[in-house]
């Protein structure tokens, strides 16, 4: 095996002239993927604890919904749909790399880590074994199991590639994800912030949820400190993201294979954490990631079928709650032994 071939995927030669008919037939795709890339990050600022990403990807299904009235015009967008997500994939998931603050995350407790580790591999281990009962296939599970063990719509968003998962089933993830991280948050703010001190609930907030919106909407009653903990924590389960991708990636395709954004996405993590860089140049890499995944997932929704995603949604919300309450009593047993 050669060290490119663990990094890249095999390619296909492709001439000039090749390159410049994509482009002639790709644009009006690409561009509507990127006009609903930069729709979705402007309505995620608009809406509290709305996830560009699930934004994007819900305005992609129903962009479809007036594509695949007319076939015609389906063909016409198709090949700027598959070249938006060629693109703008890998450049999202380099730039996610700078939601990690590593200085911090290595000065927090290694007990609270130990804790999130055991957490996010027993999560896996039980969505895919559930999973097998629900008669999932073998790469919606392990879908299913990053968006709930790591980093919610993120991780789904980053996976999917990887997994080479169909969009309907990249779809029907995100969504369920979301659905899923709303009733977890209700779960915890009812039974578990009046029986937990606060940097308890912090952790619970940070180990558990789905998605980092909701670990801050969880939080936004708490002082500040309390409020970075619990994003702290979070950040603990998307730096594992390292470990988890090539991991499932040798296990699905039977060789290692480390995608060279994912090399990037730590290259930008350790520039982030230890470069000091204008608030404003983080606030720019902040609405280009936003921009650049959105287009991606937007494209995956506009690929979609609505009808089969709405069909399909109920199997997997049942397992991830089932995992999450799960997950919540193991939280719940482990946490004596943990001085937050």
């Amino acid at each position: 095996m050669s060290t490119r071939s663990i990094f890249f995927e095999p390619r296909v030669s492709v001439s000039g002239n090749e390159i410049m008919t994509m482009a002639r037939e790709g644009f009006l795709g690409f561009v509507l993927a990127l006009a609903l890339g930069f729709a979705a990050s402007f309505l995620a600022r608009q809406v509290k604890g709305l996830d560009p990403l699930v934004a994007a990807v819900v305005l992609g299904m129903a962009a479809s919904v007036a594509i695949n009235a007319r076939e015609k015009m389906y063909f016409k967008v198709l090949p700027g749909i598959i070249l938006a997500q060629s693109i703008f994939i890998p450049i999202g998931i380099a730039l996610y790399g700078k939601n990690l603050e590593i200085k911090v995350m290595l000065a927090s407790s290694p007990w609270v880590f130990l804790q999130v580790v055991s957490i996010t591999a027993l999560t896996f281990v039980f969505m895919f074994w559930m999973g097998k009962l629900f008669g999932l296939n073998e790469r919606m599970r392990y879908l299913l199991g990053f968006g709930s063990a790591i980093c919610g719509a993120s991780a789904i968003a980053i996976a999917s590639p990887v997994l080479e998962c169909e969009p309907n089933d990249t779809a029907t993830g995100l969504v369920d994800n979301t659905i899923a991280a709303l009733i977890s948050l209700y779960i915890l703010s009812t039974f578990v912030l009046p029986s937990v001190l606060p940097r308890e609930y912090a952790a619970a907030a940070g180990a558990l949820l789905h998605q980092t919106g909701f670990v801050k909407m969880a939080l936004s009653h708490e002082a500040k400190s309390i409020l970075e903990f619990g994003v702290v924590v979070k950040s603990l389960r998307v730096v594992l993201l390292v470990l988890a991708i090539p991991t499932v990636s040798y296990l699905i395709r039977k060789r290692i294979y480390v995608p060279w954004y994912l090399v990037l996405f730590v290259v930008v993590a350790l520039v982030f954490s230890y470069a000091p860089l204008p608030a404003q140049v983080s606030k720019n890499v902040t609405t280009l990631y936003e921009v650049c995944f959105g287009a991606a997932l937007a494209s995956i929704g506009m690929n979609a079928n609505l009808l089969h995603v709405f069909k399909k949604l109920f199997k997997p919300l049942v397992l991830i709650m089932l995992v999450f309450l799960f997950d919540l009593g193991l939280w719940w047993i482990t946490r004596g032994f943990i001085h937050y």
